[in-house]
């Protein structure tokens, strides 16, 4: 896989991602685990974030439908009312009418595009945490 580690690193590795022996490794955290320690996992987080700033047309730290239909337009897709406030609300987790970067990540890591990449990222990564963290303090 790139990369060696013996005993002790595995079981740094293991309690890092708040995981305990005894309860055994699931492939999603087995595969985050590879990830942070070949130093690629903050991929699908800088990528989704991309994703969300490239939508965030008005930089204010979330997508509206406003926002979105803005977009759709700019981008010459023609989606209706109805399917730009289905999309808003399918991510709104909070029911504020507006999607956070944290919601615009979760919804997308359960499409087919980042399926199977890091099922739970923030849990076992206190960078991404740090950076999301970073993300809110600058747009409030």
């Amino acid at each position: 896989m790139g990369f060696s580690a013996d005993d002790k690193e595995l079981l740094g590795a293991i309690a890092d991602c708040n995981i305990t022996v005894d309860e055994g490794v699931t492939f999603s955290q087995f595969v985050d685990i590879v990830l942070i320690e070949q130093g690629d996992s903050f991929d699908v987080y800088e990528e989704l974030m991309s994703g969300f700033t490239a939508m965030d047309i008005e930089r204010n730290g979330k997508i509206t439908a406003q926002s979105l239909r803005k977009l759709c337009k700019r981008l010459d897709e023609d989606l209706s009312q109805a399917e730009i406030e289905d999309m808003i609300a399918e991510a709104d987790k909070d029911g504020n009418g507006e999607v956070s970067h944290r919601e615009f990540i979760s919804v997308m890591l359960k499409t087919n595009l980042f399926r199977g990449t890091t099922a739970n990222f923030n849990s076992c990564s206190a960078e991404n945490r740090r950076e999301s963290a970073r993300h809110d303090s600058l747009i409030s």
